[in-house]
């Protein structure tokens, strides 16, 4: 899932449209449509991650753990017995094992396959390493990547 169609999911579970959203936090009008193909700064993604209590890695689909645990919590009975949460908790638990067990994959190499901008930065900077547990498309590992390009550049790093 993109970067915009993460924002879209959570302003729609907030009964919100991406206009709204860009007023709420005080962005120009047609900003976060514009993220498909361009790479945001980290002080607008901040200023959504915070409107939506969300974490930056869970906007750059870094996090697929707390996809999971959302998705659970969302469908959880308030009226449901000590033996259900049991049920519920152990099943969290098993996905985090599952989770915490996979090897990290580099997107690194994925992105500059598929885009010119990151295979260019790549070259340059041939230690760059972009670590996470899951796999993904090669559109979200561009995506990703990009985004963490523009954190690394604004940070000197």
């Amino acid at each position: 899932m993109s970067l915009v169609s993460r924002i879209k999911e959570l302003a729609k579970t907030q009964k919100i449209t991406i206009a709204e959203l860009e007023r709420k936090v005080d962005l120009p009008n047609g900003t976060i449509r514009r993220w498909d193909a361009s790479v945001p700064s980290i002080t607008n993604l901040q200023k959504v991650a915070t409107f939506f209590n969300v974490s930056l890695d869970y906007l750059a689909g870094r996090n697929r753990n707390s996809d999971v645990i959302e998705a659970i919590a969302a469908h959880i009975n308030p009226d449901a017995t000590a033996e259900e949460l049991a049920e519920i908790l152990a099943y969290i638990e098993e996905r985090r094992k599952f989770y915490t067990q996979q090897a990290p994959v580099d997107l690194v190499p994925v992105a500059a396959e598929h885009d010119e901008v990151v295979a260019a930065f790549v070259a340059e900077n041939p230690d760059f390493k972009y670590l996470v547990n899951e796999t993904m498309s090669a559109d979200e590992a561009v995506s990703a990547v990009k985004a963490f390009i523009e954190i690394y550049k604004q940070n000197n790093l």
